[in-house]
């Protein structure tokens, strides 16, 4: 009697033998303490790179001649971007925090229009009514 589809599936999985794993290769070891190395050094250097900086930074320079030119207002220098000390110090030096923050938002104006003059945004800011 031949041996039904079955059965013959079954004698073949019978005689299955797996092979033993191969024994990991010994580059990966090195390859995983290569790559904690050059992540510690890399941030060993951004440490050491962020110190000098904040170094460099802290140091007080003595002020040059073109910066006794900047116009101040409260002793902050108003020309240029509102940044993070700039209105740090302005919350700092006014009594209140509304003082500061009306401050940081309006300005004082550095340099002064002449008589019949307007400013662009004072000539945009005024209302037209048309009707």
């Amino acid at each position: 009697m031949p041996m039904s589809e079955d059965e013959r599936l079954e004698r073949y999985l019978r005689n299955f033998r797996p092979l033993p794993p191969a024994p990991p290769p010994r580059w990966r070891a090195r390859g995983k303490v290569r790559r904690f190395l050059i992540s510690a050094v890399a941030a060993a250097a951004g440490i050491l790179i962020a110190a000098l900086l904040g170094f460099h930074f802290r140091v007080r320079h003595p002020p040059s001649a073109a910066s006794e030119n900047v116009p101040k207002a409260n002793s902050i220098p108003i020309a240029g971007p509102l940044t993070t000390g700039r209105a740090n110090a302005a919350l700092f030096r006014n009594s209140s925090v509304k003082a500061g923050l009306d401050q940081m938002a309006f300005p004082v104006r550095s340099n002064q229009l002449s008589a019949g003059e307007v400013s662009a945004l004072e000539l945009l800011g005024e209302e037209k009514h048309e009707y």
